[in-house]
């Protein structure tokens, strides 16, 4: 269970993503997934699972939507995310 500013904060994360890359599931992980996560305190850990492993311009696209997220939300400093292509996904 996440309070309003993060679930806002992961919604637009996901939201700004899917345009630029194949995203197939987004997954939490640490003290998300456990369900011991505190605002504002706890790391953001996800796992983006991608149709395809991604291109070089793709990943300073990437770059840019956690820049972007970064000066919108103080909480986007703990959002931590690992891309990795699915097998045989997509």
């Amino acid at each position: 269970m996440t309070d309003e500013a993060t679930g806002q904060l992961l919604g637009r994360f996901v939201s700004a993503v899917q345009p630029v890359l194949p995203l197939v599931s987004v997954w939490a992980h640490g003290s998300l997934a456990g369900g011991d996560y505190q605002p504002g305190r706890s790391d953001l850990d996800l796992v983006a699972i991608l149709g395809r492993p991604c291109t070089a311009a793709e990943e300073q696209q990437l770059a840019e939507v956690h820049e972007s997220l970064g000066s919108t939300s103080a909480l986007a400093s703990k959002l931590h995310c690992s891309y990795c292509a699915g097998r045989g996904v997509g």
